[in-house]
């Protein structure tokens, strides 16, 4: 565990060294390198106190383990709000598009065979599904 800890903060510093001497570590880039950074004390902690063979060093290694869903989390809110950026910036990029009608002509050009892969993963988690139905019964 105290090694885990220690690859934890190496990375932390390796990944994130270079925004945080620009000065890019700030709002919600920051919140994730501190997490990580926390969770690699706590792992290297737990270690120690494991060593020791004292019980609270599970119920800490358990608290580090904790902070990987909430970083997960972190990322996934980062994405939709990012996400909703982009969309808003392309929407108002082309508005002008959408109303002289260059775009709707563009969606009519689009190759409906272009999306065969994608019906075919539908089609086979479909399949797959229904086959895990059918087997339970």
């Amino acid at each position: 565990m105290m090694l885990l800890g220690i690859a934890v903060l190496w990375s932390v510093w390796l990944f994130y060294e270079e925004r945080w001497r620009h000065g890019e570590l700030i709002s919600y880039y920051g919140i994730q390198p501190l997490l990580m950074i926390g969770g690699g004390t706590l792992a290297f902690i737990s270690g120690c106190l494991m060593m020791t063979r004292s019980l609270r060093g599970i119920r800490l290694l358990k608290l580090a383990l904790s902070i990987i869903p909430l970083i997960l989390a972190l990322r996934l809110i980062i994405l939709i709000v990012r996400a909703i950026g982009y969309a808003v910036n392309w929407i108002g990029d082309h508005a002008a598009e959408f109303m002289d009608g260059s775009i709707l002509t563009r969606i009519g050009d689009i190759n409906p065979l272009g999306f065969a892969p994608l019906a075919i993963v539908i089609l086979i988690a479909i399949i797959v599904k229904i086959g895990k139905k059918k087997s339970s019964q």
